[in-house]
């Protein structure tokens, strides 16, 4: 029995010495992506996944009073809403053109084929027709409803607005900033 114990005691710790230990090593894989820098512009509450969008106001009713002097409350309360949204830095411009309809010949005095306003872009921005707000930077993202409106319609000396159909623009435009160049390896 003793030789028992001792073949067995014998054969334990040569297991425990018989078995090499095995060095532990470790393999990391690396993983990296880019979201490239975007703007959107869309009409409503929800930023879109378009460059742009176009939609109108409208006059609620005629732009000149029935003397023929300019009815400055043609466009109400009206406004549009549009949400602009940039994932980073970028820069933002505006521009109006004044209300204007084409007319042949020289405008009689005391007549103008152009309206001037003002665009209410929200967030206190405003554009007079005829100027731009320039590039403008924005230093991170950032989503933004608001809503255009347009106000202080006017003529140069109070002329009254000649016959015609009148259109105008604003314009507002949005562009993300480059990333910055990648740290080389």
């Amino acid at each position: 029995m003793r030789i028992t114990k001792l073949i067995a005691g014998a054969s334990v710790a040569l297991a425990m010495t018989a078995t090499p230990a095995f060095a532990q090593s470790t393999g990391t894989v690396n993983l990296s992506g880019t979201v490239q820098p975007k703007c959107t512009i869309a009409l409503g509450a929800t930023a879109g996944s378009g460059t742009s969008a176009t939609t109108s106001i409208t006059a609620s009713g005629d732009l000149s009073s029935n003397d023929g002097n300019l009815n400055a409350a043609a466009f109400g309360t009206q406004s549009q809403q549009f949400t602009a949204m940039c994932n980073g830095p970028s820069t933002y411009s505006a521009s109006a053109s004044a209300l204007t309809t084409p007319f042949t010949g020289t405008v009689p005095a005391g007549f103008t084929n152009s309206i001037s306003f003002t665009a209410n872009l929200g967030s206190g921005v405003t554009v007079n027709s005829g100027a731009t707000i320039p590039a403008t930077a924005v230093p991170g993202p950032y989503l933004a409803s608001n809503n255009i409106s347009l106000g202080n319609l006017s003529t140069s000396g109070g002329a009254r607005p000649v016959a015609g159909t009148y259109t105008g623009t604003i314009t507002v435009t949005i562009a993300a900033n480059a990333l910055p160049a990648a740290p080389l390896p």
